[in-house]
């Protein structure tokens, strides 16, 4: 059940990281990304991180023991946090 989980988590990373790179030129929240390259920047930056995230995860659920996927979880999670806080201060 907890593998599930993770491996849950690991595709809604995912799914957002090609989510963010097909649109990252694309209108954001209320903020319109064409105007704002630091924006477009930091999208493609989130991105490439949980993409590298649900990858390193995805190895780590196959090869490491479970324990270890609390790195993914922190990770992904710490990457979500951070991009939250920048994204404020750019508004």
């Amino acid at each position: 059940m907890i593998k599930f989980l993770i491996l849950l988590f690991i595709i809604v990373l995912l799914i957002l990281a090609i989510f963010m790179l097909r649109h990252y030129k694309q209108p954001f929240i209320l903020l319109n990304p064409k105007n704002l390259i630091a924006m477009q920047l930091l999208i493609k930056i989130t991105a490439w991180l949980f993409l590298i995230t649900s990858i390193a995860g995805l190895i780590i659920l196959l090869v490491l023991p479970l324990e270890w996927n609390l790195l993914t979880l922190v990770v992904g999670s710490a990457i979500a946090g951070g991009f939250a806080v920048l994204a404020a201060r750019l508004n």
